[in-house]
């Protein structure tokens, strides 16, 4: 069984990925046309909800008592799935480290 701290571990490293990636699509939105800018603008508004989310719930796993942390595993594993298309960029440079089932 995963302990909370190695959890808590590896959905950090999820998190700052998915701080790069945001990163790489605001990187990206500059070089769209004004169309393509509004598009990708929206992906990046729901990103950076998401991981606002996720830094939220995984500060609250680090409050969580050992018995009640597995509960906010799965909440984190929804949110991860959640985030999760939204990491890929145009190219579908997505990489499978990015399942968080790994």
């Amino acid at each position: 069984m995963e302990t909370k701290d190695a959890y808590k571990a590896k959905f950090e490293a999820r998190l700052e990925q998915a701080q790069a990636r945001l990163l790489l699509l605001k990187a990206a939105a500059k070089e769209k046309t004004a169309d393509g800018t509004i598009a990708v603008s929206k992906r990046i508004d729901t990103l950076e909800r998401s991981i606002s989310e996720a830094k939220a719930n995984l500060a609250e796993l680090a409050h969580a008592s050992e018995d009640k942390w597995v509960g906010f595993k799965a909440g984190l594993e929804g949110a991860w799935a959640a985030m999760a298309d939204s990491l890929t960029l145009d190219t579908g440079s997505q990489t499978k480290s990015d399942d968080p089932k790994k």
